[in-house]
């Protein structure tokens, strides 16, 4: 099965479509040490244990949780027509996806889950962040990234049409658009989550 996902990202993955943020150049060897797949799926339960049999299937592989504030995201989730009138689905949605996240954590442990807040990403502190990124997935230190953050922390770039205002983006994008109850339902029926993502 192993092989099965090497020859897959073998096959999508070429040295002509690594994107590079930097707007020309590159600071170290092109070469593949390391592919990426996101897509916050994974981390769903509705997946049937998909999260794990990654692990097993690619036991070098290795695990990044950015989580957010989940007034920010339920904020994002209500502004989608589908979900906008139900608060409770919108706040099981985070709840899942961290649930399953802090529990793989707890199976593989930190050598294989790294665990970031979005909310420091988006700041001066996402310099060091992005470090530990190469250093937990092995990859040499590179210039480029931290030139992006440098420019996205200047003007933000939404991706798609956000639900989230584009002055907003990468801030606290909830303040203003809930109201104070609402904000208090999410904070207690996300607090045991939060207070693990916190404890780690």
């Amino acid at each position: 099965m192993k092989s099965m996902f090497h020859e897959f990202y073998k096959e999508e993955v070429t040295k002509d479509e690594l994107g590079c943020p930097a707007e020309a150049g590159v600071s170290v060897k092109r070469e593949i040490k390391a592919f990426g797949d996101k897509n916050p799926g994974y981390a769903d339960p509705h997946a049937n244990d998909c999260l794990n049999f990654i692990a097993e299937t690619v036991p070098d592989a290795k695990f990044i949780h950015i989580h957010r504030d989940p007034r920010a995201c339920v904020a994002s989730y209500l502004d989608i027509p589908v979900y906008s009138n139900e608060l409770d689905r919108c706040i099981n949605i985070w709840s899942r996806h961290t649930k399953s996240m802090i529990e793989l954590r707890q199976s593989l442990g930190a050598h294989r889950v790294l665990e970031i807040r979005y909310e420091d990403l988006v700041t001066e502190k996402g310099d060091a962040i992005f470090r530990k990124i190469e250093n937990h997935i092995n990859v040499d230190a590179a210039h480029e990234p931290l030139d992006f953050l440098a420019r996205e922390r200047a003007r933000p770039i939404p991706y798609r049409s956000p639900t989230t205002p584009v002055e907003k983006l990468g801030r606290a994008a909830w303040e203003g658009r809930l109201s104070a109850d609402t904000a208090a339902t999410i904070i207690k029926e996300t607090a045991s989550l939060s207070k693990m993502l916190a404890d780690h």
